[in-house]
């Protein structure tokens, strides 16, 4: 499923978003697809709002974190992080709400992004996607048509991989994810097929314990549970918060 209507929200928004899904018709396959950029994984953008976006990106070997940024091409800001490591997470801060930024990580290409909307902007565009496990045509397919729509950010509802303790598919996803979520933040849901993995939280910087938490983007309101439980101990959303 695609979302890529620009809508106008006359009123909160809020959006009940639950792991329940029909996987892609087509058979699995397993094979190693490079990542476009050089690097093992990404860069990818994630948890984007108003003033602040995570920039992530694995490297093969351990090295120095270094983000060039800025609003226009001189890519006049730096965040980095002298320590070397193979998993990178860059928070950028102190942005402009539902600004266009550009980036770069390393020898990559300039990347551009917007900034997450405020409470102001009652128009935006968003993408959905889920199950993708190992579909690897029909995933490339929807990417390049959510590529078309311009989204200023996107869902992924689970089910990312049919393994989640497989690394090697958790770098398949990415690579086929990589031009759209080099440019596009994200958030998710975990699915089943992730089987509660390390590999899924070490990928994703998203609030709280990353099973259920809400996320507010412009006046709307979106609340991210996973679909296969509701544990004791998950936050009581009301019928208050839910209206």
């Amino acid at each position: 499923m695609v979302l890529g209507q620009e809508r106008r929200l006359e009123r909160p928004l809020v959006a009940l978003l639950l792991v329940v899904l029909a996987p892609l018709s087509g058979l699995t396959s397993c094979r190693s697809i490079p990542n476009p950029y050089g690097l093992k994984r990404g860069p990818y953008l994630q948890f984007v709002t108003p003033d602040t976006v995570w920039v992530i990106w694995d490297t093969r070997e351990a090295e120095p974190s270094r983000v060039e940024y800025g609003p226009n091409e001189a890519l006049d800001y730096i965040e980095e992080d002298s320590r070397p490591t193979v998993h990178h997470a860059v928070l950028l801060a102190g942005l402009s709400p539902y600004r266009v930024y550009r980036y770069r990580v390393g020898d990559t290409p300039v990347f551009s992004f917007r900034s997450g909307a405020d409470q102001a902007q009652q128009r935006f565009r968003f993408v959905v996607v889920g199950d993708t496990q190992t579909y690897h045509d029909r995933h490339r397919a929807m990417i390049e048509e959510m590529l078309k729509v311009n989204p200023d950010w996107m869902i992924h509802l689970g089910d990312m991989t049919e393994h989640g303790e497989s690394s090697g598919q958790w770098d398949d996803f990415f690579s086929i994810e990589a031009p759209l979520l080099a440019t596009t933040p994200s958030i998710a849901t975990i699915g089943n097929h992730q089987r509660d993995s390390m590999n899924y939280y070490d990928a994703y910087h998203l609030p709280g314990n990353e099973h259920w938490y809400s996320y507010t983007y412009g006046n709307a309101r979106f609340v991210c549970l996973e679909g296969d439980g509701y544990p004791a101990g998950a936050p009581p959303y009301t019928d208050e918060e839910l209206v």
